[in-house]
């Protein structure tokens, strides 16, 4: 179907705004993206619980994976900003570390884990079963999922049920839980006789946004506050729907399962509270989400190897 000229000139503005985007959350190398200040002091009960390794070290060598508006990334050789990375950096002070960076890929962050490249992870990074098999979480916040679609695209939804999105062609990140959500509706398609539904991986979620404004995906099930982020950036240009088939996700700091990741989650939680405790919780979150949605009221870990842990079953 043809565009008119104020249409062509309208998708002209939406890629030039979330390219825009793109500059703020596209992923870089694993090479170090700098450090960041912490606003906090350090609270000497809190940062006692660290593990002599960590304590010793007097850092915490932190993967960030680029998901607006949880983790920014910089424009230059400094630290990524967002609500996830903020939170982490004034965690860090609050145990007496200093926070160092690396931007990386969200497919390379629990492989990364795994290896003990890094020490703590962030990327509003969800918890899972599968996850869980092999890294730990801090809980710090609630996701809802939604799909983004163009404001002028011919589905606008309802998306009440997986099989509604049947027929369509829908980008996600690749290595996300949402990735996993779609591959699931398309076996569902299938299972029902639907057309096939087509998903398409991008390496990083600025790609994904660009192709959407493109046009060469028509919808992207994302977080709502990414799609809250984009939707900013391009006013009039995009339309969020919900997506209740898939569930609210607790997400979380991510540590590797080493012999450190007792102590580590103990302390990260206890600083995590801190901040709830003392209202740089609500204020950190508060800066990048405009809704008072997805906050907690209490750190919480996640884990299979840490006694006393919750775990998602």
């Amino acid at each position: 179907m043809g565009r008119t000229s104020a249409n062509k000139r309208a998708v002209v503005a939406a890629v030039a705004a979330v390219s825009a985007l793109s500059a703020l959350t596209a992923c870089g190398s694993d090479e170090p993206s700098g450090a960041s200040a912490s606003t906090q002091d350090s609270v000497d009960d809190i940062a006692a619980l660290l593990p002599e390794s960590i304590a010793e070290q007097g850092y915490l060598t932190i993967a960030a994976s680029a998901y607006a508006p949880a983790v920014i990334a910089p424009s230059g050789s400094g630290a990524p900003t967002g609500w996830d990375a903020d939170l982490l950096t004034e965690v860090a002070g609050v145990l007496g570390l200093e926070p160092r960076y690396k931007m990386i890929p969200f497919d390379g962050v629990i492989s990364g884990l795994q290896a003990d490249r890094y020490d703590v992870a962030v990327g509003e990074i969800g918890v899972n079963d599968e996850r869980l098999q092999t890294v730990s979480f801090v809980l710090n916040h609630s996701t809802a999922d939604v799909l983004m679609v163009r404001a002028d695209g011919e589905n606008q939804g309802p998306f009440e049920e997986d099989t509604d999105v049947c027929g369509m062609t829908v980008g996600v990140l690749v290595g996300s839980q949402e990735a996993g959500f779609m591959n699931e509706a398309a076996k569902s398609c299938e299972s029902a006789g639907e057309d096939t539904l087509d998903v398409k991986t991008f390496q990083d979620q600025a790609t994904v946004n660009l192709a959407l404004a493109q046009d060469r995906i028509e919808a992207n099930l994302t977080t709502d506050g990414t799609a809250a982020t984009v939707m900013k950036q391009t006013p009039d240009e995009f339309v969020a729907v919900a997506a209740p088939w898939v569930p609210v996700l607790p997400t979380g700091f991510a540590l590797p399962n080493n012999d450190d990741v007792d102590a580590m989650t103990e302390a990260i939680a206890a600083a995590l509270d801190h901040l709830i405790e003392e209202g740089d919780y609500t204020e950190i979150v508060g800066k990048y989400i405009e809704e008072d949605h997805g906050a907690i009221e209490k750190a919480e870990i996640y884990s299979t190897v840490v006694d006393g842990a919750k775990t998602t079953t």
